[in-house]
């Protein structure tokens, strides 16, 4: 897979995805976008940013949204076996 194709991927399915996910979780635990950001120290603009897909995640900031949202191990499990899934899709879409 061409370096191009791997960053749009990277940025348009998996970063989706997770902050889809993130975003469907925060207000379930009754927290809002401006009380994560001041838990993880970033503003409301840029938890947006990470929930929409826009900015993508680095490991860090992947796992301290998980801390934040007070996840369960199951749900952080069910969130990787998605992304192994996109992955794998991914992957055989270039394959050919």
């Amino acid at each position: 897979m061409a370096c191009i194709e791997m960053d749009l991927f990277n940025k348009y399915e998996i970063n989706k995805y997770i902050g889809k996910t993130l975003k469907v979780k925060r207000p379930k635990i009754g927290m809002t976008g401006k009380e994560i950001g001041s838990l993880l120290k970033l503003s409301q603009q840029q938890i947006s940013r990470y929930e929409s897909g826009r900015t993508p995640f680095n490991v860090d900031v992947l796992f301290n949204f998980f801390f934040a949202l007070r996840m369960e191990a199951e749900e952080i499990s069910l969130i990787f076996s998605a992304m192994t899934y996109i992955y794998n899709d991914t992957l055989n879409i270039y394959r050919y």
